[in-house]
């Protein structure tokens, strides 16, 4: 299988009101609440992950191949295409007709990517074009068994 991460789709910032604090419930007898000046606002998680969300891509990763940059299968990928590339940066390239993900090392003015097996590629001594598509900001995982795993259940003494 050549696919390594398989792209999904752009953010969409709509704010439900499922999520928003609840609104008061009408007339209320009695003295109101004194804490009713403070309101907190539950978190959106797009408000902590998403710095740029034009230019925020999803990419969910298939297999069990890329443990070695912690990414496991079926981890969501949340990659920006505004951050610059930097040094240890984990990042989705396309080359070879597939996406990747890789570790860019940048030593003088080289730029070397180091893929999932650790096997190193100059861009500058290769002919193989790579477009270096985005930097990945964060790494979703779930810590729920998959529906296919088998559960433990509690012992009972």
């Amino acid at each position: 299988m050549k696919t390594r991460a398989n792209m999904l789709h752009l953010l969409s910032e709509k704010e439900d009101e499922l999520y928003e604090p609840l609104q008061q419930p009408g007339a209320a007898t009695g003295f109101p609440s004194p804490a009713q000046d403070y309101e907190q606002k539950r978190l959106h998680l797009s408000q902590l992950l998403i710095k740029d969300p034009t230019n925020t891509y999803y990419f969910k990763a298939k297999g069990h191949e890329l443990t070695r940059f912690h990414i496991h299968d079926n981890d969501i990928l949340v990659v920006d295409k505004s951050v610059k590339i930097f040094n240890k940066a984990i990042i989705v390239c396309y080359g070879k007709g597939t996406w990747m993900v890789c570790e860019v090392l940048l030593h003088n003015k080289d730029i070397i990517l180091a893929d999932k097996k650790g096997k190193l590629v100059n861009l500058s001594q290769t002919d193989t074009q790579y477009l270096l598509w985005g930097v990945i900001r964060w790494i979703c995982h779930s810590l729920m068994p998959q529906s296919n795993s088998k559960i433990l259940t509690p012992c009972t003494p």
